[in-house]
């Protein structure tokens, strides 16, 4: 049940008194991170649900925090937070690559009425859909409706705000990733 990493397998132990424990089967050495900080990569990759609506719970508190401080309306609060949660667990794949964030790119021209390919000109190149990236945004109504807020008011209002919501758990999931690679990485060298 784990995830190589060279000679080492990185396994999650499991979720005990707020905490998530990861286990180095290479070292035996065992890494701790509170429940909130492991949220984001257990919604992702946990084989249950519940992960997911812990994420969303602390999403949409996380929100209504933000709303109070900022004077904002809380309103939309438990949808934004379920659309923050979709668009971080389900990215959806790049329609143009298929999720690679590159599309094959051969320069065709036409002399004396036949198609030839320019030699050397045949490459991969970054897809212009989803900038490489292999992933693209739901379009407006769709986030509008998972929120369950009109396209025209989740427009004016509230997408910047879940833009933001949204922004504050990827760099979580960031820092999170970050720290377990550093761990692991010095027990492997």
């Amino acid at each position: 049940d784990g995830e190589s990493r060279g000679e080492h397998e990185v396994m999650g132990v499991g979720t005990e008194m707020g905490f998530v424990f990861f286990q180095d089967t290479a070292t035996t050495e065992i890494y701790t991170l509170s429940y909130t900080d492991a949220l984001p990569i257990l919604a992702k990759f946990a084989d249950d649900n519940q992960s997911q609506r812990d994420l969303h719970a602390w999403a949409q508190q996380r929100f209504r925090r933000r709303c109070v401080a900022r004077g904002w309306k809380q309103d939309y609060a438990e949808g934004l937070a379920l659309l923050v949660v979709y668009e971080l667990v389900n990215p959806t794949r790049c329609p143009e690559c298929c999720g690679r964030g590159k599309r094959w790119r051969q320069v065709v021209e036409t002399v004396g009425g036949l198609m030839v390919v320019e030699i050397g000109a045949t490459r991969w190149l970054d897809c212009p859909r989803c900038k490489g990236h292999g992933t693209v945004r739901l379009s407006e109504r769709d986030r509008a409706a998972i929120a369950g807020i009109t396209k025209s008011r989740f427009n004016e209002t509230w997408a910047a705000r879940a833009d933001e919501l949204l922004a504050d758990l990827v760099g979580l999931e960031d820092r999170v990733l970050r720290h377990l690679w550093q761990q692991f990485g010095q027990q492997a060298a």
